[in-house]
Formats: structure tokens, sequence, C-alpha cells
């Protein structure tokens, strides 16, 4: 059975991040993450979800997937936070 969940969390004033996750048997089978607020468009952060694809929802995984897409320490915990949030 695979697990599916959404969700976004805010970081700052500035910017949001939504992401949705499944995760079957164990191993990470689809995640999207997207940013809002960096520009006029929301923008994917496909780095990261090249990371996450077929990985175990492991923290070391999910913070490895933070920070390929974002380099702000606070938007990294944040998206560390919503992954965990997804996945456990």
């Amino acid at each position: 059975m695979t697990d599916s969940r959404t969700g976004s969390v805010e970081v700052g004033d500035l910017m949001s991040v939504a992401a949705a996750v499944a995760v079957h048997e164990g191993t990470i089978v689809e995640a999207k993450l997207d940013f809002d607020g960096t520009g006029s468009d929301a923008r994917r952060a496909r780095a990261a979800e090249r990371v996450l694809l077929g990985a175990p929802p492991h923290i070391g995984v999910l913070a490895a997937a933070a920070r390929a897409a974002i380099t702000d320490p606070l938007a990294e915990r944040a998206i560390v936070r919503l992954l965990l949030d997804l996945t456990v």
C-alpha cells in the first residue's frame, strides 16, 4: 500500500514550501516540492525531488534533500520538518 501525503509550511514572512510525498514499502516513490515567495511564480525543487526518489524516508535523506533545494538555513529546517511530517 502506498501512503501519500501533502502539506505546506511557512518560512518566515517571505516564503512557503509545499510538498507531496508518497511512500511505498519504506521507499519514497513520489516527491514534489514547490517554493512560493521566491519570485513571481512558485518553483519546483527538482534537485531535492531527485534526492528523495527511491530513498528511504530517513532524516539524513530528508536533510540532504533540503540542502539540495536551498541554502537558506531557516528554509532548510522548514523543509526537513515538513518532510518528516509527511513521511514518518
